[in-house]
């Protein structure tokens, strides 16, 4: 990448990286095992920084979406937020007055682990009947191979978008699914805006449409009304921006000169 703007390393001055499982932004570790296989108990601020030389961050991907979307996207100017990031696993960034929300350990808004049957389907995380194993990549794509053989999930949303009526009944009913397991976030933390990103996002109202209907009827009525529920303005580019403003974070620190608050 340095090399394809014709810049030097020297130029870096951070890295902003994001994963898809539970993160500890203080000990940069992955912190529900099993999620990420391989990474368990691994520092990966200091194996990549190792590497190459710099400063690095790391953090949940949907908490990076999270922060891209409240700085430019959908939700730019708010200051609490879920957002969900529907594609092969399930993650949500939650924003708390203007912060993105990571709590004792990075736990903070691992919908896709919130148990809904305790005798479901076995999930990654080792718990059963998680939310991912009924509207995650996986569960859709399983529920679909003996129809349609093997399918990525962009094929599902491409198809489901040029009229395969049996595509959009998958995806509106993951759109259900979700709108369900959102209104139970809605309920306890009460957002000004839920955004939705992710692979499943580009199928639009296929999803949505269904994901808006489930969620204000389950969600608690408030006298603001129903929470509003957009689309990712950013985007496929949510999480990388939310890396690059974490990088930029960690850049001001480190350039800061002693004495310069």
């Amino acid at each position: 990448m340095v090399d394809s703007v014709g810049a030097s390393m020297s130029e870096v001055l951070a890295v902003g990286v994001g994963l898809p499982a539970p993160v500890d932004i203080v000990t940069g570790t992955v912190s529900a095992s099993g999620v990420l296989r391989s990474w368990d108990g691994v520092v990966v601020p200091d194996v990549l920084g190792s590497r190459l030389g710099v400063p690095v961050r790391v953090d949940n991907d949907a908490n990076l979406g999270a922060l891209a979307e409240i700085r430019l996207g959908a939700a730019r100017g708010l200051r609490n937020v879920v957002y969900l990031r529907a594609s092969h696993g399930l993650g949500m960034g939650v924003v708390i007055d203007g912060r993105v929300l990571h709590g004792r350990s990075g736990m903070a808004g691992e919908l896709g682990h919130v148990v809904l049957d305790p005798e479901g389907i076995p999930c990654r995380c080792g718990n059963r009947g998680c939310v991912e194993t009924t509207a995650g990549a996986a569960a859709l794509l399983a529920g679909l191979h003996p129809t349609h053989g093997h399918l990525a999930l962009r094929d599902v949303v491409v198809r489901a978008q040029d009229g395969d009526v049996a595509l959009e009944a998958v995806l509106a009913d993951a759109g259900r699914r979700l709108g369900a397991a959102l209104a139970m976030a809605c309920t306890l933390l009460d957002p000004e805006m839920v955004v939705v990103g992710g692979e499943l996002a580009h199928a639009g109202e296929i999803l949505m449409g269904p994901l808006r209907e489930v969620l204000r009827a389950r969600a608690m009525p408030g006298s603001a009304g129903p929470v509003p529920v957009e689309l990712a303005l950013l985007g496929d580019q949510a999480e990388v921006r939310g890396a690059l403003a974490l990088a930029v974070e960690t850049a001001r620190v480190v350039v800061t000169p002693v004495g310069v608050s």
